[in-house]
């Protein structure tokens, strides 16, 4: 599920930084509640069979979920994204909007709420966070040694 926000917010920071419409495979957004987007805009939602995409320029994701400054520039309008683009430098500048975006659906937002009572709940609770981001500088956030 992650993945696949973070996918949504890198699409919707290209769509409108280019003022292009944000095409996605609507069977990967079974996760979020509708309406889920704002209209500000426009989201085509196609089938999970696809569309002919042999005409659209391809940018594959080079950078290992890593900030890519080539993509900070225009593309042609009808482009594939290949890969994860996870870097929150890509999407910053819509941080708030793309907060707005995400409402999960009701058995989501249960299932989530049981499992923080139950960490919570627990007197030695071991939480594993998974840091991936080393934004734009290519250095680790963590040091090892809080690790």
């Amino acid at each position: 599920m992650a993945n696949q926000m973070l996918k949504i917010a890198f699409l919707y920071s290209r769509a409108k930084r280019f003022n292009c419409t944000m095409i996605y495979n609507v069977s990967r957004l079974q996760f979020l509640a509708e309406p889920f987007w704002n209209n500000s805009i426009d989201l085509v939602l196609i089938p999970r069979t696809g569309i002919d995409v042999e005409c659209f320029v391809t940018i594959e994701d080079e950078k290992d979920c890593g900030f890519d400054p080539k993509l900070d520039v225009s593309f042609p309008a009808d482009t594939l994204y290949i890969g994860y683009f996870q870097s929150w430098v890509h999407f910053k500048d819509y941080d708030k909007e793309i907060r707005q975006i995400f409402r999960f659906v009701s058995s989501v937002m249960e299932n989530a709420r049981k499992s923080m009572l139950n960490i919570i709940g627990q007197p030695n609770a071991c939480i594993n966070l998974e840091v991936q981001e080393r934004g734009h500088l290519g250095k680790p956030i963590l040091k090892p040694s809080w690790i």
